[in-house]
């Protein structure tokens, strides 16, 4: 670049990125994307130690916050456990009633089926007491009947007798008798016709009636066969006598016969209906008890709706969902009942209760959920991260071994050329901690003994210095380098090393060098300076000297 010849008025970029202001200032350089430094490397490290330490406080928060959540979720868990307690207590109060209404549910089916049973005897005993009741008006009928046939016999052996003590009057006895055949036989149909009558009513006495008139009539034909053939018979007529003695103590004995029967009859009546009695003030009894058992069952179930919306106004709990909280029968009451006076003593200490719990309960829990997740996820960061540093690290202490042990070599090289023999060395005060250790110059100029660099005088440490410099430029190359001022403390001789070490390396990159050496500015291919020809006035001189001619 000719900067004379532009004359300094305009601003310049170079093709490898540096930009020559018009004041004679230049910036920028370009530098390879892939060239490191510790310095880039630390800013790096602290950047991300900055970053863990930010975490560590979010996480920190996270904890007290997750601390805080954690205390709120126990303190709502107990009032949780305090309301399942209460919960408990009015469960066995229902479970009770619900036994007690079962059992008496029980007992009333069980009155029910006797009683079902009873109706059902009373019922039999009143068809047995129907058919007795028929049996014994037909024994009635048979009574009246055998008495009326007993007159009647009894009344013929009178005549018999009569007519058998009276012979002379044979004629006028049997015109008598003749008149009460008639009379009987009057009353016979009288009878007959009552027999029609009760034959209307019931069709079961009609063969006995029937039999009854057949014999009737029989009776009639043989009292006139016996009239007209009285004179024939009066010699049989004590055998008749006997025979009619016979059948009339026949008739007695039917009809004492027919009375044991009536009476037995009216006994067996007089047991039903006493039986009927007893069935039916046991039915009565039964009903009352039934009465009195849905009275119970009202109350029972009155009592019980009546903690169904105890239950639901206190817990808003129904009785199904109440269900899962039953308990054993041997629960004590006593305690029950002791602890619920005392948890109900300390529910009015706390006040109003907060019927928002619940939801605040899962907002709280949802939000440390969520809390939990972001400290997880914090947490594997943090671990990611620390692995990448303990990676980095590793990465970074195997590079610097090796960089280290160039730069010794390279070291080696410029010093060897900067003071014109003798020799060096680079040690790390901690080989175990490479990265954060110190490191010890070690240097033995010509004709000189070995020793510490901070033991030798300004200009050789500051030349051991350059000679440093250079073997970093020699392991990591730059395109564009400042010194300033780095050849202050050299003498003339030293100069000429450094400034002619400097035009080798100005083939690579480019130098701007800050002197007031003439041994350096010599060698430079451009001189930037600023004079006060005038007071006060400042004037920039520039000198291109790539193309002198020393000749001329």
């Amino acid at each position: 670049i000719n900067i004379r010849r532009a004359g300094c008025t305009l601003r310049m970029v170079t093709l490898q990125g540096d930009v020559l202001h018009s004041g004679g200032s230049m910036t920028g350089g370009s530098v390879k994307a892939n060239t490191g430094s510790l310095l880039a490397r630390e800013r790096i490290i602290a950047e991300l130690q900055e970053e863990i330490n930010n975490k560590k406080i979010e996480l920190d928060d996270l904890n007290k916050q997750y601390a805080q959540h954690q205390e709120e979720r126990a303190e709502i868990e107990n009032n949780r456990k305090e309301i399942e307690q209460l919960l408990h207590d009015q469960e066995i109060v229902i479970a009770r009633i619900s036994e007690k209404l079962i059992s008496i549910k029980n007992d009333i089916d069980d009155y029910l089926s006797q009683d079902q049973e009873t109706e059902e005897a009373i019922i039999q005993l009143e068809q047995n007491i129907a058919d007795i009741d028929a049996q014994l008006k037909s024994l009635e009928e048979q009574r009246d009947k055998t008495a009326l046939d007993t007159e009647n016999l009894n009344k013929q052996i009178e005549e018999i007798s009569l007519e058998y003590d009276t012979k002379n009057d044979i004629c006028n006895n049997l015109r008598e008798e003749l008149t009460l055949k008639k009379l009987e036989h009057s009353d016979f149909e009288h009878i007959y016709k009552q027999i029609l009558r009760d034959e209307l009513r019931t069709t079961s006495d009609l063969e006995k009636s029937n039999k009854l008139k057949e014999t009737i009539n029989k009776q009639l034909l043989d009292a006139e066969s016996s009239l007209r053939t009285l004179k024939e018979n009066i010699e049989k007529n004590k055998v008749q006598q006997s025979e009619a003695k016979d059948r009339s103590e026949l008739a007695l004995k039917n009809q004492k016969s027919l009375e044991s029967k009536r009476q037995n009859t009216n006994k067996n009546l007089r047991m039903q209906q006493e039986e009927e009695n007893n069935i039916r003030q046991a039915q009565m009894k039964a009903l009352d008890k039934q009465h009195r058992f849905e009275l119970q069952i009202q109350n029972v179930q009155n009592e019980q709706k009546s903690l169904s919306e105890n239950l639901w106004n206190k817990f808003e709990l129904s009785y199904a969902n109440a269900e899962q909280y039953r308990v054993e029968n041997n629960f004590d009451i006593s305690k029950a009942v002791s602890l619920q006076n005392d948890i109900q003593s300390q529910i009015r200490d706390l006040g109003t209760v907060n019927v928002n719990a619940v939801e605040e309960y899962n907002d709280l829990k949802s939000r440390n959920e969520q809390l939990v997740t972001q400290r997880d996820d914090l947490l594997a960061s943090i671990g990611d991260i620390n692995s990448l540093i303990s990676k980095l690290v590793k990465n970074m202490e195997i590079q610097f071994v090796e960089n280290f042990t160039k730069l010794k070599e390279y070291f080696s090289i410029t010093f060897t050329r900067l003071f014109g023999g003798g020799q060096c060395d680079i040690e790390l005060t901690d080989v175990n901690n490479p990265l954060d250790c110190g490191i010890e110059i070690i240097v033995q100029p010509p004709g000189k003994k070995k020793q510490l660099l901070s033991l030798f005088s300004g200009g050789e440490r500051a030349l051991t210095a350059i000679a440093l410099i250079f073997a970093m430029l020699m392991l990591r190359p730059s395109p564009f380098c400042v010194f300033d001022e780095i050849d202050a403390a050299l003498d003339d001789a030293n100069i000429n090393y450094f400034a002619d070490y400097l035009k080798e390396f100005s083939n690579n990159t480019q130098f701007i060098v800050v002197t007031h050496r003439k041994g350096t500015m010599e060698r430079c291919d451009s001189l930037y300076g600023v004079t006060m020809a005038e007071k006060g006035v400042s004037t920039m001189l520039s000198i291109d000297l790539s193309n002198y001619d020393e000749n001329q």
